[in-house]
């Protein structure tokens, strides 16, 4: 249902010719532009007659009736047309207000006095059914189908001055009983405030009253008075958006012409629109002056849990969160049709508000502690200002819940439960409900998609946070993106070099030492964490862990990945057990940890219970003789948010830290003399499960043990071992070979280097690897499972991601054989892991094409969008393969390309093979100086002949400009020249010369 208010104001009526002065037709021909209405009101915000007359009201009579006829016969098939009115300063007969002088110190029969001059205005109001009840606040409450709309009209002409001189701003005023009646609004789903003069104008006091309630309790205000047509939305107090429109004079006086205003209130969408139309000579000119959200005034009586605002404010750690906070950046991608894919970044807060405005169902996804909860929860507090009622939801609370009761639990441990308020929230119209669904990569996938279904039936916007997955699937990345879905898959990305300094600085600057030299510390510690840690994921909880214990020891240095883990992560979980109790020795807090975890994870167990830990206490004190009290135990590590209590049941908080201290129980048999070949077997067979393949990364790490490394290569030989290899030479893939990556065709600017900091941000971004989430259940799985060619090569990924990490971690503890052998396992696995994947395609170029084709086709037609030609079909399949073939090459280059290693990855004969040659150069675009760099690219672009290969090479250089700050002169030009020459060449000498020049000036 769409209702539509025509406001009117201003009339200022003293003639019996004035009403014939306004051209209704013109009206209605202006009213056509705007999208036609279920119902009208008509509206006047004061000032009707030009002295406050008898007479001046049969005038403007007849112009409501004539509007309201012709508006109910062309516009509303006969339907009544309702009236709101109240008065302005011109309502108010002065001549018969006589001496007030004597009233001063009386405000209550001043007042009365005034009112007393306003017959004319109440004997018109009150034939229109207004001011029947009171004189200075009156209510009105319109019913249409489903939805009340409520109207409080408050008369602001009492101590006006004669013409309405601005002298009386400031003098205007309310009792605290008619303020309480505003306060009491109606109970309607909208209320609107009606008055003439704004709040402005009203004594100090009474406006700071109003502005508190209408922030509260109004959608939206209308005035009049100023003679300017406003609309605009304030946000009041952070208690949400609430709109006003100032009308204009219809009639006499204006500042930019004559006019009235429509404002369309369309309940189907939730959306509230405003036009001011203005009188231009001879035709009413249109323009939107207000597109915003329509808030439920309903919504307003629910009052958020103090103890739950707390916790918004504060993270796991009990940190306040606004002392430290830094937006993450974000990325996603679009496509239109016979477009290419087109990457989008957003970097605050506020551009991912107007994103998730454009989107009702978005997926956010990170890898593990990449900011994922915190961006939720002020996500939380965004919606919450803007006037919406957001929920938010964790796997906690919807794990063995019925799906129905989920969002009512939650309610209640987030809003204040008094009079009926659950049942009032599922009155809300669904477009001011917004649900926040934390964790959902821990939800079973078959109540996950139980409960989206019902969330999508009861909130209109859907924000979902998840751990990030790579999308192999080409076919499902294709459909997906033709077909133009409704849902937004949005990564964040690691904390790279720009945002972590931003982050270290706000952690450092919270001691509050003003002596420390915030600026030269911030720089120390992000140089270092750049230099040393590159294997590790660049989430907010590392980096402050890492700065907190940088500033416990000023001596604090790393050598290696055992010296990150042990001092960092686990120094993190050992103060948040510390923090959390004082009755509990870490040490043995953290070796029962490791016990559990390993009796948990080999004994596939997701929750144990009390009974079961007591059994692995017990056999801990039994093979250690050490005094552990249970109840403590657990109870410090569930404060610490390391265990978790579902339903008397107990799980690890998350699957890294199961990984962690399953990696230490390893470790700790292993230097016990223990066999542990069964146990990395499983875990080297399982790779593919998460989990395993996390324990796997994390044991190489913190055993920094070389004879371990064998174990994982020689798993990775065997994983591999007859695959064949993706060949641009043997042309195996050969759909391939004519595809052009897209890059741009210009040198990075700029805008470019800013985003990443001159250098480094790029090149920490390439060396991530996004986490792969599982495709069953953490424990779910079987031989059966094992055995799906999915499975098989995600297998084939986790390898890729261990071997590529492990070469700079322990390259200086690896002698030149092996060495050897885990380059050459670099260079070659991502290419058997390339050909897997595009095999299939490959072999059937043609029917695949087809077969995506006509999915997209049928779910096109579903959606009545246009058809799709088929080309456009092949040239995305061959466009999102060759990106994949590229972007894996850039992360593997990255991730294992360092000072210390490049020499080893030098040593393979890249030369056999094209692939080869172009992963190489990859590499050494990490290390190598211009001159090199630039020899090895223009070389490689003269050899290689196909145009997949030279969109690579193209690529390299472009990507090696955007990190290296470069300078033009010798191989530098010679390199720009091959790959961008031209108009470019010529247009960067003339950036350079102008630069010169601006810099002679201003010597």
């Amino acid at each position: 249902m769409k209702l539509q208010l025509i406001h009117l104001s201003d009339m200022h009526f003293s003639k019996k010719t004035d009403p014939f002065e306004i051209n209704i037709d013109k009206m209605m021909q202006a009213m056509n532009t705007i999208d036609d209405a279920d119902e009208c009101i008509l509206v006047v915000s004061g000032d009707l007659a030009a002295s406050g007359h008898y007479n001046e009201y049969r005038y403007v009579s007849s112009l409501v009736g004539a509007i309201s006829k012709t508006v109910r016969e062309e516009k509303m098939s006969g339907k009544h047309i309702e009236m709101i009115c109240v008065p302005g300063n011109h309502d108010i007969f002065f001549p018969k207000i006589g001496d007030v002088e004597s009233l001063e110190g009386d405000m209550n029969a001043l007042i009365r006095r005034y009112l007393s001059c306003m017959d004319g205005f109440f004997g018109f109001a009150q034939r229109k059914k207004c001011f029947l009840d009171d004189k200075i606040v009156s209510k009105r409450v319109f019913t249409y189908e489903d939805k009340k709309v409520g109207f409080v009209m408050l008369n602001t002409a009492p101590l006006s001055m004669l013409g309405g001189n601005a002298e009386d701003m400031g003098r205007h005023y309310l009792s605290d009983e008619q303020i309480d009646k505003i306060e009491s609004a109606t109970e309607a789903d909208v209320n609107v405030l009606v008055m003439h003069h704004s709040i402005e104008w009203f004594n100090s006091s009474c406006k700071d009253k109003l502005r508190k309630i209408i922030s509260k309790k109004y959608s939206l205000v209308l005035t009049g008075h100023e003679h300017e047509p406003v609309g605009e939305s304030r946000n009041i107090n952070g208690a949400g958006e609430i709109q006003y429109v100032q009308g204009n004079a219809l009639h006499g006086y204006a500042t930019e012409g004559n006019g009235f205003c429509v404002v369309d209130l369309d309940f189907n969408s939730g959306k509230m629109t405003g036009h001011s139309l203005l009188w231009n000579e001879s035709f009413y000119v249109p323009k939107k002056i207000l597109d915003a959200p329509i808030k439920d005034c309903i919504g307003r009586v629910f009052t958020v849990k103090r103890e739950f605002v707390e916790s918004l404010n504060i993270d796991n750690s009990k940190r306040k969160i606004d002392d430290y906070y830094v937006f993450p950046s974000l990325t996603y991608n679009t496509c239109r049709e016979n477009e290419e894919v087109e990457k989008h970044d957003v970097e605050t807060e506020n551009d991912l508000m107007e994103v998730i405005e454009k989107y009702n169902k978005i997926v956010i996804s990170g890898e593990h502690k990449a900011g994922k909860t915190l961006l939720a929860k002020r996500l939380f507090r965004s919606f919450l200002s803007q006037g919406k009622t957001p929920l938010l939801l964790t796997a906690s609370d919807v794990n063995k819940k019925k799906i129905d009761r989920t969002v009512e639990y939650a309610f209640y441990e987030q809003y204040d439960s008094e009079n009926d308020a659950y049942e009032l929230f599922k009155q809300i119209h669904k477009s001011n409900k917004v649900v926040l669904l934390d964790e959902a990569n821990l939800i079973p996938k078959n109540i996950l998609d139980i409960l989206l279904k019902f969330l999508d039936n009861n909130f209109e916007k859907i924000v979902v946070f998840s751990e990030e997955k790579m999308e192999l699937d080409i076919k499902k990345q294709v459909v997906d993106m033709m077909i133009e879905p409704d849902t937004l898959n949005m990564v964040i990305k690691p904390f790279l070099y720009v945002k972590r300094k931003k982050l270290i600085s706000n952690i450092l600057s919270c001691d509050k030492n003003t002596e420390r030299d915030v600026d030269k510390e911030t720089h120390k510690i992000n140089e270092l964490i750049n230099a040393q840690i590159k294997y590790f994921n660049l989430d907010p909880e590392f980096i402050i862990n890492f700065v907190n214990q940088y500033e416990r020891d000023y001596r604090f240095q790393f050598s290696s990945g055992l010296n990150v883990f042990n001092i960092v992560y686990e120094s993190s979980i050992r103060n948040r057990i510390i923090a959390n109790s004082e009755n509990v020795d870490p040490t043995i807090v953290i070796n029962v940890l490791r016990e559990l975890a390993f009796y948990m994870h080999f004994g596939k167990k997701n929750y144990v219970g009390i009974d079961e830990i007591t059994n692995v206490v017990e056999t801990y004190k039994k093979n250690y003789r050490q005094k552990v009290n249970i109840r403590f135990f657990i109870d410090a590590t569930i404060r610490a948010k390391i265990l978790v209590d579902v339903d008397d049941e107990i799980r690890f908080k998350d699957h890294t830290l199961v990984a962690y201290f399953v990696a230490q129980a390893l470790n700790q048999k292993y230097h016990q003399d223990e066999d542990i070949n069964d146990y990395l077997d499983y875990l080297l067979k399982n790779l593919c499960f998460s989990i395993n393949s996390d324990i796997v990364l994390f044991l190489a790490l913190i055993t920094n043990n070389p004879k371990f490394i064998n174990v994982i290569i020689n798993g990775a030989i065997k994983h591999f071992e007859k695959k064949e290899e993706l060949s641009f030479d043997a042309e195996n893939i050969k759909f391939l070979l004519d595809t052009t990556i897209p890059v741009k065709n210009s040198l990075p600017n700029e805008e470019e280097r800013k985003q990443r900091d001159e250098v480094l941000a790029k090149q920490e971004e390439d060396a991530k690897f996004s986490d792969l989430i599982e495709l069953v259940n953490e424990y779910d799985y079987s031989e059966e499972d094992l055995l799906k060619i999915e499975n098989q090569i995600m297998i084939s990924f986790k390898y890729l991601e261990i071997l590529s990490k492990t070469l700079p971690a322990f390259c200086q503890n690896m002698k030149v054989e092996q060495q050897d052998v885990l380059v050459s396992l670099i260079y070659r696995c991502p290419n058997q892991f390339l050909f897997d994947v595009l095999k299939d395609i490959g072999d059937n170029f043609e029917a695949f094409c087809n077969e995506v084709y006509e999915d997209i086709s049928a779910l096109r037609q579903e959606k009545n969008i246009a058809e799709v030609n088929i080309n456009s079909v092949k040239h995305m399949i061959e466009q999102i393969s060759a990106v994949l073939v590229m972007a894996l090459y850039q992360v593997v280059a990255a991730t294992s390309s360092s000072e210390q290693t490049i020499t080893a990855l030098n040593e393979f004969n890249y030369n056999s093979n094209s692939n080869y040659k172009l992963q190489n150069l990859m590499m050494i675009s990490r290390v190598a100086d211009v001159t090199t760099f630039s020899r090895r690219a223009q070389e490689l672009n003269r050899e290689l002949e196909n145009k997949i290969e030279k969109s690579i090479i193209k690529y390299t250089v472009r990507e090696y400009l955007l990190r290296n700050n470069v300078e033009i002169y010798g191989e530098a030009q010679s390199l720009i020249d091959c790959f961008f020459g031209g108009q470019t060449s010529q247009k960067l000498k003339m950036e350079i010369a102008k630069k010169r020049i601006i810099e002679k000036d201003r010597t």
